[in-house]
C-alpha cells in the first residue's frame, strides 16, 4: 500500500465510503450484520473471492482442499488481499478455523470476510489479519461445507463481490469499492467527511 493511499484510508470511515459509492453507483454495496473475532482493526484490500457449497460426500477430498483454493484464489502476490468467502446454502457452517485461518495468516493476507461463520475466534485474536463473519461456531466446517470455485463473483449480504474489488470493514459493516473507482470513491469519502465534520461543528455550536 502506498504511503499516500494509507493517508486516505486513515481519515475515512465505513459511512462515508458507504456515502461515496452511493454518489457513484446505486447497486448495494454494503454488507450488515457482521461480528469479528479481532475488535477494533480495520480490514481493507483487494477482494480474493471463493466460494463455498453445502458438503458432498461423493466428492473427492482433493477437490475440497482449502490450502489449494486459498493459493489460487490469492495467486502469486496474496499479501495484503482479503479472502472473500461466500458460503451459499451453508452460512451457518465454519468457511474457516484455526488451521485455516493460520494459513491466512502465513501467507500474509490482510485478513477474511465472510457472511458465513467462523470457528476459534480465540486462535484469531492472536493473529496479525482482521476477519469480519456472520459469527462463531463451535462446529468443524468441512462436513458442512466445501470450497468448489475461486476468482469468480460472490455474494454476501446482498452485495455481490467482484474479484477486481476492493473491500472496508470495521465494525460498522463493510463496503464493496468497485476496483476501477478506488481512488475516485476514497477522494469521495474525504469530501464526506469534511462536509460532515463542518455540519457538525455548525450543530454543535445551535443554541436551545
Amino acid at each position: 500500500m502506498s504511503d499516500a493511499l494509507a493517508q486516505k484510508l486513515a481519515q475515512v470511515r465505513a459511512p462515508s465510503l458507504s456515502d461515496a459509492v452511493r454518489k457513484l453507483y446505486p447497486h448495494r454495496h454494503h454488507v450488515l450484520g457482521l461480528v469479528t473475532p479481532t475488535p477494533g482493526r480495520v480490514l481493507f484490500g483487494q477482494a480474493a473471492t471463493m466460494l463455498f457449497a453445502p458438503s458432498r460426500a461423493d466428492v473427492p477430498k482433493e477437490r475440497q482442499d482449502f490450502e489449494r483454493h486459498l493459493r489460487a484464489a490469492v495467486g502469486d502476490a496474496p499479501r495484503g488481499k482479503v479472502l472473500v468467502c461466500a458460503a451459499p446454502g451453508a452460512e451457518e457452517s465454519a468457511v474457516a478455523g484455526g488451521v485455516r485461518l493460520a494459513l491466512v495468516e502465513a501467507l500474509g493476507l490482510a485478513g477474511l470476510l465472510t457472511s458465513a461463520r467462523l470457528r476459534d475466534f480465540d486462535e484469531a485474536r492472536g493473529y496479525a489479519f482482521a476477519a469480519y463473519c456472520g459469527g462463531e461456531t463451535p462446529m468443524a466446517g468441512s462436513a458442512q461445507s466445501m470450497p468448489v470455485a475461486t476468482g469468480v463473483p460472490v455474494a454476501l449480504g446482498g452485495a455481490t463481490v467482484l474479484p477486481e474489488d476492493y473491500v472496508y470493514a470495521s465494525e460498522a459493516g463493510a463496503v464493496v469499492i468497485p476496483g476501477q473507482d478506488l481512488h475516485r470513491v476514497l477522494d469521495l469519502a474525504l469530501d464526506v467527511e469534511r462536509e460532515d465534520a463542518a455540519r457538525v461543528a455548525k450543530a454543535r455550536k445551535a443554541r436551545p
